[in-house]
């Protein structure tokens, strides 16, 4: 067997030849070595402590306790992501794209190789959306269910929090009433100082009536009183618009706009990653991170089972009778943000 169809050795094409990573997944959600498990189950620790500050005692007579009454650890089950793609004898025969007509040096095998690598990219392409759209989720309703099957008979619910969803915050009256700039000022000061610099991330729905707004443009305009810089237009690698920076109630905040979509697996329509009429005020660094936990197939090369540490999982599995071929690409994710309370999302009246 070529040495290509191995699963170690896919593992490390897919790993080594990363494709672009994601806006959400990528600034929010990032992966390290501590969070790639060799388990099926993932362990995650959250700490909700808030900023206490240390208390008072009489001299030498012994310190005071300080309990971890923030802190909790489980293990949980991750979302597991699985698609595939088929090559048959017939898709192979035919003229590949980009060849000419007359082309005869260009063989079935020679078809496979560049095949196998576009699927591949197909398929990571695909499992990345699909996480981007979990961590969406997340942020905007502060959970995400996974189907595990088509007919939806079990699912996996990714929730961190343990009654209600305090983090989606509401205002009375319209943006144009209440005032944009002020809800956003006060959505940033209900997050605590230790994250720092925040960011913005405006639904679709959103982007303009914020750009036209006259407070804003107003505040922009002051001589001597510098609250930020909007440059709309910026569009960065990942797809994202970064319309600049801006200061809202003493928080320097970066401002973007995101309106990334794609189709779930079984639905006619695209979907938002990020609610259009939505916006989201987060930490710009250490937010969270994406586990990820091992995965288990039995390969051809030995019918035997093998467990992978990996974010992303390839196999081939092909059957000679039929001449066809199927490049599976499976991942067990778990996006989670390291403390609940480090978050705001709310959804304005405009009109």
């Amino acid at each position: 067997m070529p040495q290509i169809l191995n699963t170690n050795d896919l593992v490390t094409v897919v790993r080594d030849n990363r494709i672009a990573p994601s806006f959400l997944r990528g600034r929010y959600f990032p992966t390290g070595p501590r969070d790639i498990f060799t388990t099926p189950k993932v362990f995650i620790e959250r700490s909700d402590e808030g900023a206490p500050a240390a208390p008072f005692v009489i001299p030498y007579s012994g310190a005071q306790l300080m309990e971890r009454e923030g802190y909790t650890g489980e293990s949980i089950e991750p979302a597991f992501i699985n698609p595939s793609r088929d090559m048959t004898i017939d898709q192979l025969m035919k003229k590949g794209i980009g060849e000419t007509y007359y082309d005869t040096t260009v063989t079935p095998a020679d078809r496979e190789q560049e095949y196998l690598a576009d699927d591949l990219v197909y398929l990571e392409t695909a499992v990345q959306r699909t996480q981007e759209w979990m961590c969406g989720q997340i942020l905007t309703n502060g959970y995400v269910d996974c189907a595990v099957d088509a007919g939806g008979n079990r699912k996996v619910r990714l929730k961190y929090y343990d009654s209600t969803f305090d983090n989606l915050v509401t205002f009375t009256g319209t943006w144009s009433t209440y005032g944009i700039y002020k809800q956003i000022s006060e959505a940033c000061a209900d997050i605590d100082a230790q994250y720092g610099q925040l960011d913005l991330i405006l639904g679709a729905n959103l982007v303009m009536p914020f750009l036209t707004d006259a407070t804003i443009l107003k505040l922009l305009d002051i001589r001597n009183a510098n609250f930020g810089t909007l440059n709309p237009g910026q569009v960065q690698p990942d797809g994202t618009g970064f319309l600049g920076q801006m200061m809202f109630g003493g928080r320097q905040v970066n401002i973007f706009t995101y309106n990334a979509k794609a189709t779930l697996y079984g639905a006619s329509t695209a979907t938002s990653f990020i609610d259009p009429a939505k916006y989201v005020v987060l930490p710009s660094t250490g937010f969270g991170c994406t586990k990820f936990g091992a995965i288990t197939q039995m390969e051809e090369e030995d019918r035997s089972f093998h467990t992978y540490a990996a974010e992303m999982v390839p196999r081939i599995i092909t059957d000679p009778k039929s001449n066809a071929r199927t490049l599976e690409m499976a991942s067990a994710c778990a996006p989670l943000p390291y403390k609940w309370d480090s978050w705001r999302v709310c959804q304005p009246t405009l009109v």
